[in-house]
């Protein structure tokens, strides 16, 4: 996923893309294989915790199925709008992740340990021999540190944190003007947050509604 953020604002288009095809593929095989082969088996290895049912690892594939899609609309969009949904989708999947390594993992190993998922390990090979190895990079262009010149405020925490450098947005947004509207230190300090923790899908959401009310209209 950096892989793709990076060559989108690097304005590597045809890297992007590519990098994007082939990661989406891969990931839409991995879901398949779980829907088709592993959430069969583990529909019967019940009791499960309220937090992960059958029914929720389904609903957490068809939402990130429906990212995908969106993200799928923006390639040709404004790059800061594609940089959010890619950051969101990083975020579901660590999250169906993490969800998945306290449950759905472990049940479903200890299950099949007869040799049960050799069909899903053999299904799940074959998809990605099919899908092919990553794509190799195209050259990149140097990086562009100058173009945050012609940025301001919070365009410019924006742009800084879109090229991966989250401790460099963390000090623009510290000295930051942040104008009259009164939810703006607020949000300002809940981005903050984001980014000291890590959580930068947050982090752009926040970085989004503090751009609004910072604007001239929003200041209003």
């Amino acid at each position: 996923m950096t892989a793709i953020r990076n060559a989108v604002f690097e304005g590597r288009d045809d890297d992007a893309v590519a990098r994007w095809t082939w990661f989406s593929a891969r990931l839409l095989a991995h879901i398949d294989v779980e829907e088709t082969h592993l959430l069969p088996i583990y529909d019967n290895l019940g009791p499960f915790p309220p937090n992960a049912t059958p029914a929720i690892f389904r609903r957490e594939h068809a939402r990130i199925i429906e990212t995908l899609a969106l993200i799928e609309t923006l390639f040709a969009g404004e790059r800061v709008a594609l940089c959010t949904a890619l950051c969101s989708l990083e975020g579901q999947l660590e999250h169906h992740d993490l969800r998945e390594a306290d449950s759905f993992k472990p049940r479903v190993d200890a299950a099949t340990a007869d040799g049960r998922a050799a069909e899903a390990l053999a299904a799940h090979e074959a998809l990605v021999k099919a899908i092919g190895p990553a794509p190799s990079s195209t050259q990149p262009k140097p990086y562009p540190r100058g173009g945050s010149t012609r940025l301001t405020g919070v365009d410019k925490v924006r742009w800084t944190l879109a090229h991966g450098d989250a401790q460099g947005a963390l000090t623009l947004l510290s000295e930051l003007p942040l104008g009259e509207h009164p939810k703006a230190p607020r949000l300002r300090e809940k981005t903050r947050v984001a980014l000291r923790s890590g959580d930068l899908p947050t982090a752009w959401d926040r970085l989004r509604l503090l751009h609004i009310v910072m604007s001239p209209g929003g200041q209003n």
